[in-house]
């Protein structure tokens, strides 16, 4: 799999390749490279507003969650839990657990969660199970908040029956 250049910026880079992957009603034509830089196009394939509640709520709504997993979705989220399966230059697997909450009053937390998975070389050595001494702020560790932009792919069924939506990410970035 070929390398993105680290010098392109991420967005850039998911907005084109879902733009290349998307598959566009009959009637509509794929939009062209100048094209994603026009606001409209922008706002109908990246969804700025919505957050793990949002696509947690809409675990119950197929239509919103159909319009959900046809766009880009930039979200934050705490790593919660993370396992790398394989990382190597030419093949990165890992899974993330995803948590946000909202407080409901002043008592009650309701927690919001997605497993996001990363399948691309691109993240290998970026995402590591431990911390080392001296974590660099790029790296992708339990605990940290991240910043992903991701496609809604499945919904994944807990053991215990919760439904959990399943996101594959394009980028992730620890944000400060």
């Amino acid at each position: 799999m070929k390398r993105v250049n680290p010098r392109v910026p991420a967005l850039a880079v998911a907005l084109v390749v879902v733009a290349a992957l998307a598959a566009p009603p009959v009637w509509a034509q794929e939009p062209t490279l100048s094209e994603l830089f026009r606001p409209d196009v922008f706002r109908q394939l990246v969804d700025l507003q919505s957050s793990l509640g949002t696509i947690n709520r809409a675990l119950t709504n197929p239509e919103e969650l159909d319009r959900l997993g046809q766009r880009i979705l930039v979200l934050d989220g705490v790593a919660a839990s993370l396992m790398v399966y394989a990382d190597s230059e030419d093949e990165f697997y890992a899974e993330i657990e995803l948590v946000s909450g909202a407080w409901r009053g002043v008592e009650e937390v309701e927690m919001y969660r997605a497993y996001l998975v990363l399948d691309d070389p691109i993240f290998s050595g970026r995402v590591l199970e431990r911390a080392p001494r001296d974590p660099g702020p790029d790296l992708i560790l339990r605990g940290r908040r991240l910043l992903v932009a991701a496609e809604l792919v499945d919904v994944h069924i807990d053991s215990d029956g919760t439904p959990v939506p399943v996101l594959v990410a394009f980028e992730v970035r620890p944000l400060p």
